[in-house]
C-alpha cells in the first residue's frame, strides 16, 4: 500500500473525521474517495470503509475490508454482504476502487484478481 503522505490528503483525512462527528458521513465518504487517488493505506481504508458501514452500505465496507483482510464482526458482516452482491470473483474485482485494485499487493487480494 501506498506509504506517501501529501499533507491535503492528511487534511482530507482530518475534514472527514470532523464531517463523521459533525453526523455527514456522506461529506466524509466524498472526502474520502478523493483522497484514495493520493493515499491508499490502513488509515484512509478502513475510514473509508467504516464510513460505508455507517451508511449501511455493506458491500462497500466489505470491499475495503476485504482487501485490508480485518476479521471483526462487523467486517465479517460487510464482506459477506459485498460477497452476496458481488457473486463472481471478476464483480468483486471490479467492485473494488481502482486506486486501491492498481496499488494493493497483499496474498488474498492477489489472488482475487488472478481468479478474475
Amino acid at each position: 500500500m501506498s506509504r506517501w503522505h501529501d499533507a491535503s490528503v492528511t487534511d482530507a483525512v482530518e475534514r472527514a473525521r470532523a464531517e463523521l462527528a459533525a453526523g455527514r458521513p456522506w461529506m466524509a465518504r466524498t472526502r474520502l474517495n478523493g483522497a484514495l487517488a493520493h493515499r491508499q493505506d490502513h488509515e484512509v481504508l478502513d475510514l473509508l470503509a467504516s464510513v460505508h458501514y455507517e451508511m449501511r452500505d455493506l458491500p462497500a465496507a466489505g470491499a475495503l475490508w476485504f482487501v485490508l483482510g480485518r476479521e471483526d464482526d462487523a467486517a465479517r458482516e460487510a464482506i459477506e454482504a459485498w460477497r452476496q452482491i458481488y457473486r463472481h470473483d471478476l464483480a468483486r474485482w471490479h467492485s473494488i476502487p481502482g486506486p486501491v485494485r492498481r496499488t494493493v499487493r497483499a496474498g488474498h487480494v492477489e489472488e482475487l484478481r488472478a481468479a478474475a
